[in-house]
């Protein structure tokens, strides 16, 4: 492959994710302004990357194959430089700091205390019930540490889209 071919299949994979990135954002403002329950953010991204993946797994054979690769391998170093610092940014800057400390114990209880209550049950209903033992302990703290961390997170996405807690991010 020249690197040409390379630069363009590059320009040809960033032109696609800032289209999506485009697409997405106004998405978003028509889902707000409807107050729709039923589609977030976090859903609304999910389907699209869905969508776009199929698209792009549908058509490969008609793009470069360095664009396709680019498009659907994931780079964690990409990740962890570029996209995670600006959320974590926003997410601190948006905050409310009076209901932030104002409701910090049970912030705290919640998200210590009952992840580690929830990765203990859900550790040990699998050990206990792996037919066989067919998982390790190993595999089976893995998958309990994985599901007890999503499971608060889900919980509370849930919880504020259906009012049962006051957000404590501003723009929400």
């Amino acid at each position: 492959m020249k690197p040409a071919d390379s630069l363009e299949a590059t320009a040809a994979a960033t032109a696609v994710q800032v289209l999506l990135l485009v697409v997405f954002l106004l998405l978003s403002q028509l889902s707000k302004r409807s107050n729709s329950a039923f589609i977030t953010e976090g859903a609304l991204a999910a389907l699209m990357g869905l969508a776009a993946g199929t698209l792009v797994l549908v058509f490969q054979s008609r793009l470069p194959h360095a664009a396709v690769k680019d498009l659907t391998v994931f780079d964690a170093s990409a990740f962890l430089i570029y996209l995670l610092p600006p959320v974590i940014f926003h997410a601190g800057l948006g905050m409310e700091k009076r209901l932030f400390f104002g409701n910090l114990k049970t912030i705290l209880s919640m998200g210590i205390v009952g992840t580690v209550i929830s990765f203990i049950i859900i550790t040990s209903v699998l050990f206990a019930f792996t037919e066989f033992h067919m998982m390790r302990l190993q595999d089976c703290l893995a998958l309990g540490a994985i599901f007890s961390a999503t499971d608060s997170v889900a919980t509370l996405q849930v919880s504020t889209i259906l009012g049962v807690c006051v957000p404590l991010v501003g723009d929400q």
